[in-house]
């Protein structure tokens, strides 16, 4: 059976929000090549960050600057890579990225489909603490 236009179970209210996948609303971002990227959380639902659902086709990629924002990327699903200080980085599956601002940034699918799971927040830099850096790890390390 097929859901009537405008019907999900998600529920929004001025505290959460509860999206189900049947809500998801695909778009296209400037940047994302061959991606479909999912908003899930934003500013304009009250939030402070953004949170991103992207699946990338197996030649999709993105290419970019931070610009104010910091971004945290975990891998859900598929192999990829991220190049960073012209230095290329295999991600897989369960793989994680710290961005800081103002970082250039090239991810790509490596060869089939890639999911990933990105949060975007504007950095504020901490009192006497030092900027962070850029960090890409495996949670099997952590």
């Amino acid at each position: 059976m097929t859901e009537l236009f405008g019907s999900t179970r998600n529920v929004v209210k001025e505290r959460y929000a509860l999206l189900t996948p049947s809500g998801f609303v695909p778009s296209h971002l400037p940047g994302w090549e061959k991606a479909v990227c999912n908003v899930l959380i934003s500013p304009a639902m009250g939030a402070r960050f953004s949170q991103l659902l992207i699946t990338l086709e197996n030649d999709g990629q993105c290419r970019g600057n931070t610009g104010a924002n910091q971004y945290f990327a975990y891998v859900l699903k598929g192999p990829a890579s991220i190049m960073l200080d012209e230095k290329r980085h295999r991600l897989e599956t369960g793989s994680c990225v710290y961005l800081p601002p103002g970082k250039d940034v090239q991810i790509k699918s490596g060869g089939a489909a890639a999911r990933l799971l990105i949060f975007q927040k504007a950095y504020e830099a901490l009192p006497g603490a030092t900027r962070p850096v850029t960090l890409v790890a495996h949670e099997r390390d952590i």
